[in-house]
């Protein structure tokens, strides 16, 4: 912790503009040496538009961090209310971290502080990756775009499925996913309608 405050003593934020892909870059090849075993977590804060320092587009700098989601979760906190929110929300469900966004409102409250806390804590937990619920016997099925590659605890899953029964008894659906505490081996497990809770 001192190596890394007195690290950041010492940089120099007069960059002109964003350069989000070679600092990325530079942190997944540090982190490609560890082995302790320990959680890897990079952190991505923005206060505006990302500009990739013109090396790359969006969307090329998201498909680096899913990329290399096997060597560390990209947690992403936007702050201020001109953040380019899809951004922080992509790059966090991609990559496996947990997406922050602060608002201007929230500043002027002081809840930054908490909600930077709670970041930290969901980057503490460990995820469970391509989470899917599958509905036996419905005749339509809409996943949320929205829904995380990563789902950690306080993650919300929704999807809608449409059924030609309201008797719960007779619906089963099957949960399933890829376990990083098992080499991410996929799981699953299968729920009948009782266990379901109408709302």
């Amino acid at each position: 912790m001192k190596k890394a405050i007195e690290y950041i003593k010492k940089i120099e934020a007069n960059m002109s503009g964003n350069e989000e892909l070679t600092p990325l870059k530079m942190s997944i090849d540090i982190l490609k040496q560890d082995t302790s075993g320990c959680s890897r977590n990079i952190f991505l804060l923005t206060d505006g538009g990302v500009g990739c320092g013109g090396n790359c587009t969006i969307p090329q700098l998201i498909a680096f961090g899913e990329e290399h989601k096997e060597f560390a979760a990209v947690h992403t906190i936007g702050i201020g209310n001109g953040v380019e929110k899809n951004f922080c929300y992509d790059m966090a469900a991609k990559s496996g971290g947990h997406c922050t966004i602060v608002t201007e409102a929230e500043m002027q409250n002081d809840e930054m502080s908490g909600l930077i806390i709670n970041s930290l804590e969901m980057a503490a937990k460990v995820g469970i990756q391509a989470a899917q619920v599958d509905f036996k016997g419905a005749s339509l099925e809409v996943e949320n775009l929205k829904t995380p590659q990563f789902l950690r605890e306080g993650d919300v899953y929704r999807k809608l499925a449409v059924f030609n029964s309201t008797d719960l008894s007779q619906l089963n659906f099957e949960f399933k996913f890829k376990n990083p505490r098992n080499n991410y081996q996929e799981e699953s497990y299968e729920f009948n309608g009782a266990d379901a809770t109408v709302v």
